[in-house]
């Protein structure tokens, strides 16, 4: 009886512990992955297990799967710079003792007293070197937080409740030794609720996290060390989905310095209208070519004043890009930040250079070596994410650390204003060096555009046309010839006007490279008529020129009757009676200037400018002939530029080589002149030449080859080679030793072997690249319509060994 009794009370102890298991197993009840394309864009994070979707607030970004800071596997992970997440729902149990676990990667950015989560008053708090449960008493049951910070860690937290001594922390899989290290733990509070917070507790709004979270999993009950390690080596099945669509490059501001500013007088926006106001001590002073830096004209001198820019139209959304562009030359001074926006700043001290958030850090990179001298600065800024930043200098994409300080994600935004020589926080941090050409962007810049700024001169005089005369061919299309400039100032060559690059007038590569070639006959370019190419107190005329001859009247360049007919003229270039001429037709009358004709068969670089007062001509940068007069006007009119032609009438047309034809609205000085004059850009490749041409004798045997010769000709007369390699096809098809055949230099020889006798035409089939002009034959030094060889049987050919003196004759072989 005894025995039975015992039997049936084992029985029971047994169920109850069966039925107590299947109670405690860990069940999974919520699961957020942040995988989704456009969860930070609609607000809302998907629960793939219960359908308790997460409600996004404030600072919260999705951290792409591409991202430097992304955890690997696991797809896309949230950014928390201020913001949180919001769960309702969650069918939780609240009864004493029972337990609720949440397991999820966390990436801490070192930032005091957050909580990566949190119920009511049961949350996870990092504070004071400390790192556990928190229950509102300043307590903190856990860990030491050393060695949490910048990296990634999986963390499983197990929340018991009304017990906060049975709670469990385990850290990348290891079940950690908790004990308690402040406060006054208060097990009344210890209870999870149907609702939890992402980035705080839900008690207030404050201790709001600052980092990473991803594949957070919510469970009732307690996971076993086999399930804590299933979510720690969990990867994202398949393909991670699509990043969302990054906000495109687009330049919003721009600040090239050279304009009249000061105090008085805005800075202004050549691309928008948020012009800056300067206060304090900036000025303007000169900015020539200086180490990797070209030349820029102008750039701003701080000495303890600023430039305020207000009303950028750039994005606050957590998570969206700005870019900054910009020189720097900074003379050393610690403690000191370029440009910034309210608390968002970049910052030199104590050694470092990077971004700032205001609690006295640095996310950047040492400072060694950017002090006295010229350095190009791109710096993207991402909202709510400093860790995603990025920071240029000269073209090199920098490796950045978190330096010192505490990071706040949530001052790290743009906004509408920005400040250069500070924040707007204070008047404090004053900059001193210099500043230039500085772009605002929204997005992220490509490594394209970056170089793009750090190469691009910025000169104080920009032309209003600039054609550098590269184009493989013209073809008398509109617009064929490209204004170099924004202006659109495109011209077009007419009457067999061609193109060539070989002995520029700048040689080398960068050099001139191309140049226009002009018979003397008929040949020209013209560049149809536009208000903004009329001068009226200012005006300058460049280009190099090589004249083949100057007889008689001839012009180079002018928007009038060959540089001035009285009523419609304006000014020009020409050479008359002898002499190099410059003149302008103003509303006081004509003005004419001359000098000694430029030798021939020789590049040189021709000037003209105008001013209110006179009238200057420069030869190689060498002023040759200038006057001065009372006050005048030059006189508008709606005629074209001419390039080689007079307006009007078919003459004047010049023969030789023009290049690089620059037109000003100002009147530039001589110093400009010669930089002008010195000026060369990356030439583009040559893939054109004028046509070919094949010489050979016009009769040949059966019993011997023929020799043909082919030349690529750059020009009409063949008197230059176009000297890049170049492989035809050769017709007859056969004959040849080898067909297709390569010409190198220019030139090239090739044997034509023809048996039966007949005549045989020639002719390229095709080529590598196409000339274009047709084929040109010579038979002897006379031109062959026909481009043929007569081939004859009849014909002796004596095949005549060594014969040596005072020997016996060898055999002649007679063919």
């Amino acid at each position: 009886m005894r025995l039975n009794k015992l039997i049936h009370q084992t029985i029971i102890l047994l169920a109850v512990l069966l039925l107590n298991s299947v109670a405690l197993a860990a069940v999974p009840i919520a699961s957020y992955s942040f995988d989704e394309t456009d969860w930070a864009v609609t607000a809302t994070v998907s629960d793939s297990v219960g359908g308790h979707n997460g409600v996004v607030s404030g600072a919260i970004s999705r951290n792409n799967t591409s991202a430097a800071t992304a955890h690997p596997n696991t797809c896309a992970s949230a950014t928390f710079g201020g913001g949180a997440i919001d769960i309702a729902g969650l069918p939780v149990s609240t009864t004493a003792g029972d337990k609720t676990t949440i397991s999820f990667w966390m990436y801490w950015d070192g930032t005091n007293s957050i909580m990566p989560l949190g119920w009511n008053i049961h949350d996870l708090w990092i504070t004071s070197g400390h790192f556990g449960f928190n229950t509102g008493g300043g307590d903190i049951y856990g860990i030491s937080s050393a060695g949490l910070s910048n990296s990634w860690h999986h963390v499983v937290a197990e929340f018991t409740n009304n017990n906060v001594q049975n709670n469990k922390i385990y850290i990348d899989g290891v079940d950690q030794v908790l004990t308690h290290r402040r406060g006054t733990i208060n097990n009344s509070r210890a209870v999870v609720q149907t609702n939890l917070r992402l980035g705080g507790w839900l008690l207030s709004t404050g201790y709001r996290f600052s980092g990473y979270l991803d594949e957070v999993k919510i469970y009732n009950g307690s996971l076993t060390q086999a399930e804590v390690n299933n979510d720690l080596n969990y990867v994202s099945a398949g393909t991670c989905p699509a990043d969302p669509v990054p906000q495109p490059e687009l330049l919003i501001a721009n600040y090239d310095f050279n304009d009249n500013w000061s105090v008085a007088t805005p800075l202004n926006d050549l691309v928008g209208t948020a012009d800056g106001t300067v206060s304090g001590s900036v000025s303007r002073v000169l900015s020539p070519t200086s180490g990797n830096k070209p030349n820029t004209c102008a750039a701003g001198q701080f000495s303890g004043g600023a430039i305020d820019i207000n009303a950028l139209p750039v994005s606050t959304l957590p998570g969206e890009k700005t870019s900054l562009s910009f020189w720097m030359y900074w003379d050393g001074t610690a403690g000191i930040m370029p440009l910034g926006w309210q608390t968002h700043d970049l910052w030199f001290t104590s050694g470092h250079f990077g971004f700032n958030t205001g609690g006295g850090d640095i996310f950047g990179i040492a400072s060694a070596g950017l002090s006295n001298s010229w350095h190009h600065v791109v710096a993207v800024f991402t909202n709510n994410n400093v860790l995603d930043n990025k920071l240029y200098i000269d073209g090199v994409d920098q490796t950045l650390t978190h330096r010192r300080g505490t990071i706040v994600n949530s001052r790290a935004v743009v906004n509408s204003h920005i400040r250069l020589g500070g924040w707007w926080r204070s008047n404090g941090y004053r900059f001193r060096g210099q500043l230039d050409e500085l772009k605002i962007y929204t997005g992220e810049v490509s490594q394209t555009t970056i170089d793009i700024d750090r190469l691009a001169e910025s000169p104080c005089f920009k032309p209003m046309v600039r054609l550098h005369l590269d184009e493989s061919v013209w073809n008398g299309i509109a617009n064929e010839i490209i204004d170099a400039t924004v202006n659109g100032h495109h011209g077009t060559a007419l009457n067999g006007a061609g193109t060539l690059q070989i002995n520029s007038a700048i040689s080398g590569d960068p050099g001139t490279c191309g140049y226009g070639v002009f018979d003397g006959n008929d040949d020209y370019i013209e560049i149809p008529h536009s208000a903004n190419l009329n001068g009226t107190t200012a005006l300058t005329y460049t280009a190099w020129v090589n004249a083949n001859q100057w007889n008689g009247t001839r012009q180079i360049m002018a928007k009038s009757v060959h540089g001035g007919g009285s009523g419609r003229a304006q000014m020009g270039i020409f050479a008359e009676g002898n002499q190099l001429k410059g003149r302008a037709e103003t509303n006081n009358g004509r003005i004419t200037i001359s000098t000694t004709l430029p030798s021939t068969n020789s590049w040189h670089h021709i000037a003209l400018t105008y001013s209110e007062t006179s009238l200057t001509l420069y030869v190689d940068g060498v002023i040759e002939a200038t006057t001065t007069f009372a006050s005048s006007i030059l006189n508008g009119n709606t005629d074209p530029i001419n390039i080689s032609k007079r307006v009007g009438t078919d003459q004047y047309f010049f023969d030789g080589l023009i290049d690089e034809v620059q037109i000003f609205k100002a009147t530039l000085p001589q110093t400009y002149i010669q930089q002008v004059m010195a000026q060369n850009h990356a030439c583009p490749p040559i893939n054109n030449f004028h046509h070919f041409e094949l010489s050979y004798s016009s009769d040949a045997l059966t019993c011997t080859p023929a020799s043909i010769t082919v030349k690529a000709c750059a020009i009409a007369d063949c008197s230059a080679l176009f000297t890049n390699n170049v492989t035809i096809t050769l017709s007859p098809a056969t004959g040849w030793l080898t067909n297709p055949v390569t010409i190198n230099n220019g030139t090239a020889t090739f044997d034509l072997e023809h048996i039966t006798a007949g005549n045989v035409l020639l002719d390229v089939l095709s080529s590598s690249i196409t000339p274009t002009n047709p084929i040109q034959c010579f038979a002897g030094a006379v031109s062959d319509p026909t481009c043929s060889i007569d081939f004859a049987d009849a014909g002796f050919v004596f095949d005549v060994p060594t014969i040596t003196a005072c020997k016996p004759s060898v055999d002649v072989t007679i063919r």
